[in-house]
């Protein structure tokens, strides 16, 4: 794990990934996916355990399905139900209304604001991803992929 990003993590056992940081690594998008991977090593190692919202769940498989490629859903799918300390988390009505208070808030978009509010209730340390937008305005700490890129 590059230094940084293993400082970044340090003491952080509970991590929430935004869609990007998950298409990254399934995808192994240079340099964004090597560092997704290491994030997704920690879970695989039982060191941290992993979050993603069903909205995460949702647009990732947003491209396979319109191109139809089956084999990249059925990895994708896999991949959700399979990894190592991933826990999907579905949207309640809890989340729902959180979501609308971070969106009022910070007029984040609806799906950042959905992963936002899910990322609280699941007691996230971090969250990782590429969207300095929401980075901005996330009350968590959110680690922006682009910074550990050299």
């Amino acid at each position: 794990m590059t230094s940084a990003l293993s400082d970044a993590l340090a003491g952080r056992t509970r991590i929430a990934f935004d869609t990007n940081a998950v298409i990254y690594y399934l995808e192994g998008t240079y340099p964004y996916g090597v560092y997704a991977a290491q994030a997704f090593s920690l879970l695989a190692s039982g060191a941290a355990v992993g979050f993603v919202s069903t909205m995460v769940e949702m647009e990732t498989l947003v491209r396979p399905l319109r191109i139809r490629d089956r084999g990249l859903l059925f990895s994708i799918r896999r991949f959700f139900t399979l990894h190592p300390n991933l826990y999907v988390t579905p949207m309640s009505s809890d989340i729902a209304q959180a979501a609308a208070q971070v969106r009022a808030s910070t007029n984040l978009k609806a799906p950042d604001a959905i992963i936002a509010a899910t990322a609280a209730a699941d007691r996230c340390d971090v969250i990782i991803g590429n969207d300095r937008a929401f980075a901005r305005n996330s009350e968590l700490p959110y680690l922006v992929l682009d910074d550990f890129a050299v």
